[in-house]
């Protein structure tokens, strides 16, 4: 396992004032594969994983809004020769309402009113076998009112710079 400390310390007239540390885990690719996401949503969606018929959700603190062409910071460990699916599912506010609930008395004095929120919601999905050593990216978001997920394979070439080859994926 290989663990890289980035630490980034704040000078102020030339004395050390903070200094805040953290952790990139990057994962052991032996048995099994690492998966990065681009978020290309307006809002955080709910992402779930279903590996052997056991479906979790990720933790959303994986979800860049970057491109999927630029740089991952980070990566979630997959198991390799598996067959791996992705749900999507984002929920957005259509719309606001204000109903009237009761009014009290003849003047109209004192008037309740109840907000009602209209949700819609689309959904998505994408499978796709991974194999171990590999590092695929997960992109996803909407296009013209429709979920769009989406799976590709990550190169990286002798400049650093990163380039995806879309994988045969099955959207259900």
């Amino acid at each position: 396992m290989k663990i890289i400390k980035i630490t980034i310390c704040t000078l102020i007239l030339g004395a050390i004032t903070a200094c805040s540390g953290s952790y990139y885990v990057a994962p052991e690719l032996k048995e099994s594969a690492a998966v990065s996401f681009s978020n290309l949503s307006p809002e955080i969606p709910e992402i779930y994983i279903l590996i052997k018929g056991k479906s979790s959700q990720i933790n959303s603190n994986y979800f860049e809004k970057r491109k999927p062409q630029q740089r991952s910071r980070y990566t979630l460990k997959i198991p390799a020769k598996e067959k791996i699916t992705f749900n999507y599912v984002y929920n957005w506010v259509m719309g606001e309402y204000r109903d009237v609930v009761s009014v009290q008395n003849k003047l109209y004095a004192n008037v309740e009113t109840k907000t009602r929120k209209e949700v819609d919601t689309c959904r998505n999905n994408v499978s796709f076998k991974s194999e171990a050593d590999k590092h695929y990216e997960v992109y996803f978001g909407i296009v013209r009112g429709k979920c769009v997920i989406k799976v590709s394979e990550v190169f990286i070439d002798k400049n650093g710079r990163k380039s995806l080859k879309k994988l045969k994926q099955k959207n259900d």
